[in-house]
């Protein structure tokens, strides 16, 4: 059986290393929506599992994909992390970013 969206990104967090409520907050996902809420932002959920599956081919591991989103300033986007663009922009913020790593997975510069 398949996993659903919400369960993958449940084993996502458990592979980073960090509690759910931590990756909700870097995330902009409602904690709600990883508990089973009926009216769950299943878009929020596709986008954010989106960006990690992206960044699985551009790094060795989930943890390494977890700094860059989290850490890493991005001069593209004001020298923000990819994490606090998502944060910020609620609405366009994940499709930002998910449209700046397949630039740079297309070899696209800053």
């Amino acid at each position: 059986m398949a996993l659903s969206t919400r369960d993958k990104i449940k084993t996502l967090i458990r592979e980073i290393g960090i509690d759910e409520e931590q990756f909700c907050s870097c995330t902009a996902l409602p904690a709600q929506t990883l508990n089973g809420a009926k009216h769950a932002d299943t878009k929020r959920l596709k986008e954010t599992l989106l960006i990690f599956n992206m960044l699985e081919t551009m790094f060795d591991t989930r943890q390494d994909a977890w700094n860059w989103y989290t850490k890493q300033p991005i001069s593209g986007f004001g020298n923000t992390t990819p994490s606090q663009v998502v944060i910020e922009n609620r609405e366009t913020g994940a499709s930002e970013v998910i449209n700046y790593i397949e630039s740079k997975r297309l070899g696209g510069f800053e």
